[in-house]
């Protein structure tokens, strides 16, 4: 049961790559601020962790690979993994790793919302235990950065300011919300898919205006 449970989750993430929302739902969804442009649509797989608790399964971390369609083929481009119960991002191009806080969840979001075909250009806590949908799927959220570490000016990952976590496939236990016994299974890994978007700051516009000319112009009189 567990094993066919597991194979149906995995098997969405070719689904992931045919149909997925579009930037402007997600951006929506979970309340993107304003002055940001999408830098980076990502693709991933990982292993959401729980631990059995006194009230239930409680969300512990989640691990995973960020990837692109190479040819037909899934490249591994970086990783996902958590740190001090927070998201952090790693690009296996650069090594620039974002460190990011969740500040907002969506968990009404439909399986599948009006979607457009948006291919990926490669380029928190108990949160997800108790914010994810009825269907078994992890919640939608919002991720401001709190620092970015990158040995180049422009990394791959530099400039980002959010991240969206959209278009989930499983991620929660099937038993989300009810007991657990610690001695028979103190933990679990739930498999899921998801789509990573960055955002960074739109490029402020420099008005020219006709000073400096028409200075030169009366100088010329």
């Amino acid at each position: 049961m567990m094993l066919r449970w597991a194979a149906a989750v995995l098997a969405a993430a070719g689904a992931l790559r045919a149909a997925r929302s579009t930037a402007a739902f997600a951006e929506q969804a979970v309340g993107l601020p304003d002055g940001h442009i999408l830098a980076h649509a990502i693709d991933a797989h990982g292993l959401a962790k729980y631990t059995c608790t006194a009230d239930g399964w409680q969300f512990s971390e989640a691990v995973g690979h960020l990837t692109r369609a190479v040819g037909g083929a899934e490249e591994t481009i970086g990783s996902l993994f958590y740190q001090d119960g927070s998201p952090v991002w790693q690009s296996d191009l650069d090594h620039s790793r974002v460190f990011g806080i969740v500040t907002a969840y969506n968990s009404e979001v439909a399986v599948d919302p009006p979607n457009s075909v948006e291919p990926a250009d490669g380029g928190n806590g108990s949160a997800d235990g108790g914010n994810g949908s009825a269907d078994g799927n992890l919640a939608w959220e919002l991720a401001v950065v709190d620092r970015i570490e990158s040995m180049q000016v422009h990394g791959h990952l530099t400039g980002t300011r959010y991240v969206i976590r959209s278009d989930t496939r499983g991620g929660l236990p099937p038993t989300a919300g009810a007991k657990c016994d610690p001695a028979l299974q103190p933990t679990i890994d739930v498999p899921f898919t998801s789509l990573y978007r960055f955002y960074r700051r739109k490029a402020r516009r420099v008005r020219r205006t006709a000073c400096m000319y028409s200075h030169s112009k009366d100088e010329k009189r």
